[in-house]
């Protein structure tokens, strides 16, 4: 029952941490100082540390309170949680890196519709080598490449099915006499050009 606490705050420090890099990665793509989401001023990092988190420059508080509130108490219950589940072959600190990775990566995904470069790089890292201590490197290199292999395939099927959404949605307003939108410009000039020059 003891340990709940220092784990408790270990977790909080994960949490500041995580909120701290969902603010600035999406906007600088590297880690760097914190600014104000209003005001674009340097903030310190113990506003990360306070509540309400109010900028010192315009006094306004962060838009993001109810996202540091959650990010910071599933660090909490997940730092808390791992001591008892975290896998064996992974240990407690490995286990807590893999579990921060992905809370931050759905924050990001979820607040700015971004997976960053920085973060897919950490997250092959982290995959590596959590892989290879769980499965060996062999397996781990090929499980990589396979994953690798279906997001590719499901980004080139997302991209066909995109097309194909807008040449639809293109057709229906040319069928319903609605205003194109410069897309559907750009696709019916494209078109037509190609019918004359037959």
């Amino acid at each position: 029952m003891l340990q709940i606490i220092p784990l408790a705050a270990l977790g909080l420090g994960v949490g500041i941490i995580l909120n701290y890099l969902a603010d600035t990665l999406p906007r600088t793509r590297s880690i760097s100082s914190p600014t104000c989401v209003h005001c674009e001023a340097q903030v310190p990092l113990g506003y990360y540390l306070v509540w309400p988190q109010k900028c010192p420059e315009c006094g306004r508080t962060n838009d993001r309170r109810l996202r540091s509130w959650i990010v910071d108490l599933t660090a909490v219950l997940t730092a808390v949680w791992l001591w008892e589940a975290a896998p064996q072959a992974l240990g407690y600190p490995l286990s807590l890196l893999l579990a921060a990775y992905f809370i931050l990566i759905v924050v990001v995904d979820v607040e700015h519709r971004l997976i960053l470069i920085p973060t897919v790089i950490a997250g092959a890292v982290l995959g590596l080598v959590s892989g290879t201590l769980l499965h060996g490197l062999q397996a781990t290199i090929i499980g990589g490449i396979v994953g690798y292999l279906i997001m590719f395939l499901l980004y080139k099927f997302g991209e066909l099915f995109a097309r194909w959404i807008s040449r639809a949605g293109c057709a229906m307003k040319r069928r319903t006499k609605k205003p194109l939108s410069p897309a559907c410009w750009r696709s019916s000039t494209r078109n037509s050009s190609i019918t004359r020059s037959s």
